[in-house]
């Protein structure tokens, strides 16, 4: 998606430069803008697009920034949701193992662990479900 979106990006700059140069006289043109209440401002066509331009570029930064944050979050999500389904397999080996330490440790209380974590797991998956759909929209 990257390489269309700069290839998008590349084309609209060099209608844009087309644009300038076909209409150089046109873009000093002063334009007049006046709110009530306010004093009037002079600003020339081309400041006018400058401003434009500047808004675009920031409005699409922070998009970048907010696709980068839901990645990170994504990426985090996703080890706690590893973290406990080792710590279930873990659980669980120890309790098919038979090891010594096991027989301190009762049965009802493991089991409880285990649904306890699988709820946190099934948790974890919606959370990172609902990002990875907000991720999805975002890069469209």
């Amino acid at each position: 998606m990257n390489v269309v979106q700069t290839v998008v990006i590349t084309l609209m700059i060099l209608a844009g430069a087309v644009v300038v140069e076909a209409n150089s006289g046109a873009l000093g043109t002063p334009v007049t803008l006046a709110l009530p209440g306010m004093a009037s401002v002079t600003l020339t066509v081309l400041e006018i697009i400058l401003v434009a331009v500047g808004a675009l570029v920031v409005g699409w930064l922070a998009g970048q920034i907010d696709r980068a944050i839901l990645a990170w979050r994504v990426r985090r999500r996703e080890g706690m949701l590893r973290d406990a389904q080792v710590e279930m397999a873990r659980m669980s080996a120890t309790v098919s193992d038979g090891q010594p330490g096991v027989m301190n440790i009762s049965l009802t209380n493991i089991h409880k662990r285990l649904d306890m974590i699988e709820q946190q797991s099934g948790e974890l998956r919606r959370r990172v479900d609902d990002v990875r759909e907000r991720h999805a929209v975002v890069n469209g």
